[in-house]
């Protein structure tokens, strides 16, 4: 069930972002889809460099979704962390 929704979810991505860029295409020209990408592309690398920073600072950590896998008080305590925030 979890990569049905998964591959949904990527679809529906894929498709808005090519509609977007073909939009910015149309307005601005052919520099629109670049620097429609460029925007993309910063926050891919900044990501990518956190996560190279957390993992060496916890290196024995799992994701925090491997909480479900146990159940009880740690899938309380995630959930309702992530509905707070």
């Amino acid at each position: 069930m979890d990569q049905w929704i998964t591959r949904r979810i990527e679809q529906w991505t894929w498709a808005a972002t090519i509609l977007q860029s073909s939009n910015v295409a149309w307005q601005y020209g052919v520099s629109g889809p670049f620097w429609y990408a460029s925007g993309a592309t910063i926050q891919v690398l900044l990501f990518g460099v956190m996560a190279i920073e957390i993992k060496r600072k916890a290196p024995t950590r799992t994701p925090s979704t491997r909480s479900f896998a146990h159940g009880g008080d740690e899938r309380r305590t995630l959930c309702s962390w992530c509905s707070a925030s």
